[in-house]
């Protein structure tokens, strides 16, 4: 997706991660949340999605963890810390 201004990117992804958050808020399972078209739009923009993926993670501690994998190619929740939110939302908002 070819998005010119960080001002588009913002509005652009506002619309896809509202969009993703309205259709998987009922959903448990990880792979059907990370699976959503809209979800993957997001990974699709970019690098220069991830302050914006940052920021609602820290605000939100919203399952962002596959696409900050696959943005950045770095795997940094150990195992130990799978499936624990909160230590898995503190440690990319450290990073």
């Amino acid at each position: 997706m070819q998005v010119e201004s960080d001002k588009e990117l913002e509005q652009i992804f506002i619309k896809l991660r509202n969009r993703w958050k309205k259709e998987t808020f009922i959903l448990s399972s990880s792979t059907k949340i990370t699976r959503n078209e809209n979800y993957q739009s997001i990974i699709q923009l970019g690098v220069r999605a991830l302050p914006l993926i940052l920021k609602d993670l820290e605000e939100t501690s919203s399952f962002w963890f596959e696409a900050l994998e696959a943005l950045t190619g770095l795997n940094l929740v150990p195992e130990e810390y799978w499936g624990n939110i909160p230590k898995m939302t503190q440690i990319w908002v450290d990073w």
